[in-house]
């Protein structure tokens, strides 16, 4: 005795309606969650939380560390690293300058 389809084809039942919602392409979630990770830190970049920042993208390239969201990850700790070594520089050369102890 076979079993006919209620839906005729048209609809999937619900049970596979919710695993097709559930099951997706796993590196397409990586991607995506690495994404949304690198707009957060931009945002702390934004209002000058760098620490933070700067935890958040080390997050990103440890745990993501093959998507897209890495490697801009990567070029913005390397343009944080610059920044705060030229802001040091100065702060050190200006003392010097001074006399000042820092």
């Amino acid at each position: 005795m076979t079993v006919k389809n209620r839906h005729h084809g048209r609809h999937p039942i619900p049970v596979e309606r919710h695993l097709r919602r559930i099951v997706r392409d796993p590196r397409q979630a990586d991607a995506e969650f690495a994404e949304s990770h690198l707009q957060i830190a931009r945002l702390f970049l934004s209002y000058g939380k760098t620490e933070v920042a700067r935890k958040r993208l080390n997050r990103v390239l440890d745990k993501f560390g093959n998507t897209p969201a890495a490697t801009e990850s990567r070029k913005l700790l390397t343009s944080i690293e610059v920044s705060s070594t030229a802001a040091h520089a100065k702060k050190s050369h200006r003392s010097v300058e001074t006399g000042r102890r820092q």
